[in-house]
């Protein structure tokens, strides 16, 4: 061998074994980082954590188990989009991490990302079910196995509501109206000349979250937005109303007041003079000590429809009703039930001028994820049609 072939093969050695003490280096001081985010976690500085998982993963991009780490903190931060990336590298990084493709499918799910969710429930599944050699005397975890079946079925049923989109075009509504707070549990009028909304604002980085009315005008295109203030001076959370069609009566909710039943109640106020009356807790028929808010009246002003966690409900925010009576006084609410109640909640209901057709959102009905808005009929025997989902892009992933 020559002189020449001898100092490349030498060059080369020198090179590798260089290379693999350098990874070594960098995997034990990544070991170090993550020992240090592990005492962070352990004092709760989940900030603090995450720059250390950060500055580890900089060091060694391979180290599964802080890619882990750090889907599990941004999933506590509510960062969904940031989770599915750390869980995607953890499981690149060791696909031994076979239970990792359950969360992963979860927040994929989350994300609308349907066909990922559905491979990766699937693949949990199949290692669930067929361990490696080593492990075949596990035994199968039924409750993750029965978890990854349901996202597998969530996902079908997205994938084939988005392969049939509605022919809508959404538009963000003026910018007088939408701000950086948040904006909703809306109502407008019959003449749609009139818009009132909730706004959630906050008073400083981590002042307490307010919220209150505000009413928009149609001046030609443009909509004048003002605070909608009633006879109070309480400072209260006011929001989640219904207007009636004439514009004239708000039935709407206060949280905290002094004449209130329970943690939020329903109120009604009327517009004498362009000025609103003082408000009026509907009473103990049908507030009570639970939680009563979002109401929407029918057309005639005789069916309250509204949502309530009191007891006697199918899920923890169910959607009741009330009547009525011949004397002008309301009945006694009663529970819509199933279909359109679930173990889960049903929130915003809006009863359309018929009388027979109602909107609203549901976290327990077969849909895109979150939130998704439905309809359900009323037949003339009194029974709700099963809820129909509204489809996208009016529904999407996100509530």
């Amino acid at each position: 061998m020559s002189l020449k072939w001898l100092s490349v093969i030498t060059l080369t050695v020198l090179f590798v074994c260089t290379a693999i003490d350098a990874g070594a280096q960098n995997r034990r001081k990544a070991e170090r980082l993550f020992s240090d985010a592990k005492v962070a976690l352990q004092s709760l500085d989940e900030s603090k954590a995450l720059d250390l998982l950060n500055k580890c993963l900089q060091t060694d991009s391979t180290f599964a188990d802080a890619w882990w780490l750090s889907g599990d903190l941004n999933v506590d931060a509510g960062n969904n989009e940031a989770a599915v990336y750390n869980y995607k590298k953890a499981v690149f990084y060791n696909p031994a991490y076979s239970t990792l493709f359950l969360s992963l499918a979860q927040f994929e799910l989350k994300t609308g990302r349907y066909a990922e969710a559905k491979s990766d429930a699937e693949r949990f599944i199949a290692t669930t079910l067929n361990p490696p050699t080593s492990l075949n005397n596990a035994v199968p975890n039924q409750t993750q196995v029965i978890r990854a079946n349901i996202i597998i079925q969530q996902a079908e049923t997205a994938i084939g509501i988005m392969a049939h989109p509605l022919p809508v075009v959404l538009h963000n509504i003026d910018s007088g109206i939408n701000t950086k707070a948040d904006e909703y549990i809306n109502t407008i009028t019959a003449d749609e000349s009139t818009l009132i909304f909730t706004r959630k604002t906050r008073s400083g980085r981590s002042g307490p979250p307010k919220e209150d009315l505000y009413i928009a005008r149609k001046d030609s295109t443009v909509w004048k937005v003002t605070p909608l203030h009633f006879g109070t001076s309480q400072n209260v959370n006011t929001g989640a109303l219904c207007i009636s069609p004439d514009g004239k009566t708000v039935w709407y909710t206060l949280c905290g007041a002094a004449d209130g039943l329970g943690s939020c109640d329903l109120y009604v106020s009327q517009r004498h003079n362009n000025e609103w009356s003082s408000p009026t807790n509907l009473g103990p028929i049908i507030n009570t000590a639970a939680w009563e808010t979002q109401p929407s009246i029918s057309a005639d002003g005789t069916t309250l429809y509204f949502v309530s966690n009191r007891p006697g409900g199918i899920g923890n925010a169910d959607i009741w009703v009330s009547k009525k009576d011949k004397e002008d006084s309301w009945g006694a609410p009663v529970n819509l039930g199933e279909p359109v109640n679930t173990p889960q909640d049903e929130m915003s209901p809006f009863i359309h001028p018929d009388g027979k057709t109602l909107y609203f959102a549901s976290k327990g009905h077969p849909g895109l994820g979150g939130s998704d808005l439905f309809l359900s009929r009323l037949n003339a025997d009194g029974k709700w049609q099963e809820p129909v989902n509204m489809g996208y892009p009016i529904n999407t992933y996100a509530d």
